[in-house]
């Protein structure tokens, strides 16, 4: 970075200049004295800046990458200087957030290969990706009215995850219980086994076709299998802007990051879907993650593919189904508890406007088919899920 006038010593310049025109109009050699004095400063400045070659490293070190909303984070910062002269004392700034935010700390004077460490806290406070550096290390002149530095470090993704609520894992059923409206789970062995046939339906996967029924009665027909019940499950996060307001969308985001956490700390694949299309179809190691990365930067979706989304569970959904809403219409809710002869439990989280600070007005939503979880200031989402949960439980008890 080549030397350059800082807010300061463009504010010398422009009173030397003004000095230089009021000693010509008022003919006061003594000003004209005082403009030169001036202009001199900034050309001593200049040339004393120029003397200072700055040769340095720098790494930045995020602990964590991930956070979750509230938790602890830091940047920890190593210098080193890699020239033949100490340097003179430096000052640093790290930016945060694309520049939004800064944090600046001065580095002491660095003798030949002598390093100097740094920290400082990074904001958890909200969630999002954000971009951290890059980092600019800089000197001033005596009179700081001229600066040059170096920028180093580049630049680090740091991703905050919504704010998780310990939770009870989602209630299992597998595909014969499935489709008997059950909430019992399987007790089939892990594994493929053989359950039944089906006649085609438009967008099933043609390998799984029983060429032999569909010889035997001219109708495409497909294989089902028996799946391990704790691999099923899916969450459905409301993402259209007509169904949100204030604060509702953040709640509903944190929901969807508990329920995503209580299934994958659980070993179970999760298929996490929104109304805007979005479909992650995860497991292994990477299934948090990507959820969770996709959490931290959402925001509410413009385009809306409600029906399709709807019809995609009902051709394809397996096992219990978590949706999370808030002031969704009747029509919709009634589309989801259909669900429920298809995928066996269907688990409606109605966020109330007094979870996000509003006022509730009426009772809580109703979708037949539906066990509705109403979250408000009164009904916490933890205790109001943990409940649901295990009710589902004592009912498939019952029912073995």
């Amino acid at each position: 970075m080549r030397p350059s006038l800082t807010n300061r010593g463009w504010s010398l310049c422009g009173a030397a200049a003004a000095l230089l025109v009021g000693a010509r109009v008022l003919g006061v050699e003594e000003l004209a004295m005082l403009a030169a004095a001036a202009f001199l400063v900034v050309v001593v400045a200049f040339v004393r800046v120029r003397r200072h070659a700055l040769r340095l490293s720098a790494e930045r070190v995020l602990q964590p990458a991930r956070a979750e909303a509230g938790t602890a984070a830091r940047a920890d910062l190593t210098l080193m200087n890699l020239g033949h002269r100490t340097t003179p004392v430096l000052s640093a700034t790290d930016s945060f957030d694309s520049g939004r935010r800064v944090a600046r700390f001065l580095v002491p004077p660095l003798t030949p290969g002598e390093t100097a460490d740094a920290a400082y806290r990074l904001p958890t406070n909200r969630r999002g990706i954000y971009t951290i550096g890059p980092l600019t290390l800089s000197v001033h002149d005596a009179f700081g009215v001229v600066e040059t530095g170096v920028t180093l470090a580049g630049e680090d993704r740091f991703v905050v995850y919504p704010k998780v609520e310990d939770v009870l894992p989602m209630p299992g059923a597998a595909s014969r219980e499935a489709r008997m409206g059950s909430m019992q789970a399987s007790r089939v062995p892990v594994g493929l086994d053989f359950f039944g046939l089906r006649e085609y339906e438009v967008g099933d996967d043609l390998r799984r076709v029983h060429w032999r029924s569909t010889a035997r009665t001219g109708e495409l027909m497909l294989r089902q299998d028996e799946m391990p019940w704790e691999s099923r499950s899916t969450i459905l996060l409301d993402t259209r802007p007509s169904t949100h307001q204030g604060e509702s969308f953040e709640r509903a985001v944190e929901i969807a990051a508990s329920l995503a956490t209580a299934m994958c700390r659980g070993r179970r694949q999760v298929r996490f879907v929104t109304t805007g299309g979005v479909d992650i179809r995860s497991s292994g190691v990477d299934r948090y993650a990507q959820i969770m990365e996709y959490l931290a930067g959402a925001s509410v979706e413009t385009f809306v593919r409600w029906d399709q989304v709807v019809e995609g569970l009902r051709r394809s959904g397996d096992g219990p189904l978590a949706a999370i809403m808030a002031n969704a219409e009747r029509p919709d809710l009634a589309a989801l508890g259909a669900l429920r002869p298809r995928l066996g439990l269907v688990l409606l989280v109605a966020v109330r406007p007094s979870a996000y600070g509003g006022v509730d007005v009426g009772s809580a939503p109703a979708a037949p088919g539906a066990l509705v979880i109403p979250v408000s200031s009164d009904s916490p989402f933890r205790t109001a899920w943990n409940q649901a949960v295990m009710t589902c439980q004592r009912s498939a008890a019952v029912r073995s």
